[in-house]
């Protein structure tokens, strides 16, 4: 079955859930389309690294960056239509980049699939599973997704997540025999990105964390998670901050996305932390 036609009788059953709109029902589904934006993730992957793991945080604001370049790259590859551009009277918001695989789904599947494997909880994963049939919902009653966008991004989500977990081990133990190699390839990344007029923030985030991450190895820097709750409040509340102040500068700067990264996987750490007595 071509995606013309599946996407005729996906349109055909979204109009037929028409029935089920009501302006309390908007109003959720509306607030759901927040889980699809960077301020959404500028406070959860915070939240995880300084109040739960901070090996964990790592992880899932790679993941994220992971997450979000591959649905770039996937979408105009398939060059699928989403519903609001077929039907605009059925969406409640409109896009005019391509729908498949939804990247909501995607990301979604691929942060809190693997929050799910790596806290093995059963209450935590049936929230998880809830949460992404919610985002899935959201998509195609907003009429930004059809449903088989939404199956495609739990797919190519729940794959990024299994060579995630399956590489990781590999990827990390690497990164700390070949520090050095890291440490230069990085610096030649940043440059040649510095030096493109078109340079997504999630790379630029990648580059400055990477670079934290390293001045911390380097410096023997030992995080500490504080026992007061308060201290690691505070630490998040300051590791969010600078994202949204670089959200916030128009037009939009590299720099800061830079900066707020390496802030949040160094500069914080340097000063809660103290260095390992040697």
């Amino acid at each position: 079955m071509s995606f013309e036609v599946l996407h005729q009788f996906e349109l055909e059953l979204i109009s037929k859930l028409q029935v089920l709109r009501s302006p309390l029902l908007d109003q959720f589904m509306l607030f759901c389309n927040y889980f699809d934006t960077s301020i959404f993730y500028f406070l959860l992957i915070p939240s995880v690294w300084f109040l739960y793991k901070r090996s964990l945080g790592i992880q899932i604001f790679y993941m994220q960056i992971l997450a979000c370049i591959l649905a770039q790259w996937l979408k105009p590859l398939f060059g699928e239509p989403r519903p609001c551009q077929l039907i605009p009277e059925i969406a409640l918001l409109f896009c005019t980049s391509f729908g498949f695989p939804s990247g909501a789904a995607l990301a979604t599947t691929s942060i809190f699939g693997l929050l799910a494997v790596r806290v093995r909880k059963w209450p935590f994963t049936l929230f998880c599973a809830l949460f992404l049939l919610l985002v899935g919902a959201s998509r195609v009653y907003l009429g930004m997704h059809f449903f088989s966008d939404v199956i495609g991004g739990y797919f190519f989500g729940a794959c990024l997540v299994f060579l995630f977990v399956r590489l990781s081990p590999s990827i990390e133990a690497w990164f700390s025999a070949k520090a050095s190699v890291v440490a230069i390839s990085t610096l030649v990344c940043s440059v040649l990105y510095y030096l493109s007029p078109n340079v997504h923030s999630g790379l630029v985030m990648a580059l400055g964390a990477t670079y934290g991450l390293l001045l911390s190895a380097h410096q023997k820097i030992v995080p500490r998670t504080p026992a007061l709750l308060w201290i690691r409040c505070l630490q998040c509340a300051l590791a969010i901050v600078p994202f949204f102040i670089a959200k916030a500068c128009t037009p939009y700067h590299k720099e800061c996305y830079f900066i707020s990264a390496i802030w949040m996987s160094y500069g914080i750490e340097k000063v809660f932390s103290k260095r390992q007595i040697q």
